[in-house]
């Protein structure tokens, strides 16, 4: 990246400024609509705000400067990483498949899960090309199979599905989903009350399945958890049961400066939840008001990742030859994904539920060409040879070296260069 400005023009002409420009637009105005969207859109369109940005400081400055200071870069850095491997990978290919690269970004532009998808897509193929390997897109360029397409590894080289987990993955109730009702509860919350509002409740929303389905019966169940939380009392409505409680809002810590991670604990011991979706409402009279709402049925997150992948290894990958999984779990913290991995290590009794699950994928016979399962958690993913992954990422490969494909070649995938 010793050009940051000459990759931006360059990218710029290939996709076009206007699609990322015209996305942050609509954006911004849905975020008018509902202030309670900002930080989800931002996190989700991540890629998108960046150009956005490098394109406004080209504008005001001339050109973009040779390196950024150290926030700036934290915020830049997916955005100009992408533009670097897209024309990178363009200045190698032919017309045609130059065309359905381009294709692919601007739809990735458009849809989080598929820019998401296609960023694990170039940590794969950029991880190995740098340690010296042929490495092919197929669906870019036709050679091979799977997403990335390794041909020097192993006999009949090796097909990897990239697979991006989204937070939302096996959830019952969806994050946009939940950020849209809590906008309809704060809106039956008024000033007058938030003015004068001086201590802490908790209310926790739980429903049957999923969330209502029509507009008139979420905004009846938000303005019945509004009155709730006003008259500070549990209620029932719609198949839903409000329950209330109270706290001391001077010594819940929900906004650390130090940890999201602290926040997110202190949430959940207020609420007695796990992990559950909840809005943190302050009022002008230092009162503070939690709403979160949960679903009676269990999330399914695990079942909902290995039915993905155990219908990918049957439809996308053929029998014939080996192929892996590379798959990015975007709503797991990179700090909570290496405990999991230690204890995993550290124990051969108390395995997790996710090392069980993978145990249990990788033992079937209907899957024998698959010789290894790799997770990446939340961040900015480059492979190390550790494991561990520069941004704060943890990787945390599986293998199945009884594969009648396994070779030798699979021991050591995620090292950074061959021996």
């Amino acid at each position: 990246m010793n050009d940051i400005h000459r990759i931006f023009v360059e990218f710029k002409q290939l996709v076009g400024e206007g699609f990322w420009l015209k996305r942050v637009a609509a954006l911004n105005a849905e975020m008018r609509g509902n202030k309670l969207l900002k930080e989800h859109i931002e996190n989700e369109y991540a890629v998108v705000y960046g150009l956005a940005e490098l394109s406004r400081i080209e504008k005001k400055y001339g050109r973009l400067p040779a390196s950024f200071s150290s926030d700036d870069w934290w915020v830049l850095y997916p955005s100009i990483t992408l533009a670097t491997q897209i024309t990178s990978l363009a200045n190698q290919l032919d017309s045609q498949s130059s065309k359905k690269l381009i294709g692919r970004v601007r739809g990735a532009l458009k849809n989080p899960d598929d820019m998401r998808g296609l960023q694990l897509e170039f940590i794969a193929a950029t991880h190995f090309s740098l340690r010296g390997n042929s490495v092919s897109l197929p669906e870019i360029d036709g050679i091979g199979e799977g997403d990335v397409f390794v041909a020097d590894v192993g006999p009949q080289g090796l097909a990897i599905e990239c697979k991006s987990i989204s937070s939302d993955k096996g959830r019952r109730i969806h994050t946009l989903d939940a950020i849209n009702f809590y906008n309809l509860v704060a809106g039956e919350i008024p000033i007058s009350f938030r003015n004068t509002f001086s201590i802490g409740v908790s209310a926790v929303v739980t429903i049957d399945g999923k969330m209502p389905n029509g507009f008139k019966d979420r905004k009846q169940l938000a303005i019945c958890v509004a009155q709730s939380i006003m008259n500070n009392k549990d209620a029932e409505v719609l198949d839903a049961t409000i329950s209330i409680k109270n706290f001391d809002p001077l010594s819940a810590d929900l906004n650390s400066p130090q940890s999201r991670q602290l926040a997110r604990d202190g949430i959940d011991e207020i609420t007695g939840t796990n992990n559950r979706q909840a809005m943190v409402l302050g009022t002008m009279a230092s009162g503070t008001v939690i709403c979160t709402i949960q679903s009676r049925s269990d999330d399914n997150l695990l079942t909902s990742i290995f039915d993905t992948l155990a219908d990918s290894a049957e439809r996308q990958l053929s029998q014939d030859r080996a192929g892996m999984f590379i798959v990015g779990l975007n709503g797991i913290t990179a700090e909570s994904f290496a405990d999991l991995a230690t204890r995993d290590q550290n124990s051969t009794e108390n395995v997790s539920a996710l090392r069980a699950s993978v145990s249990q994928f990788l033992a079937s016979e209907r899957r024998d060409h698959i010789i290894g399962v790799n997770f990446i958690s939340q961040g900015t993913m480059y492979f190390q040879d550790s494991g561990l992954v520069s941004g704060g990422a943890t990787a945390y490969y599986f293998t199945k070296p009884e594969s009648a494909f396994w070779d030798d070649d699979f021991k050591n995938l995620t090292a950074s260069n061959i021996d």
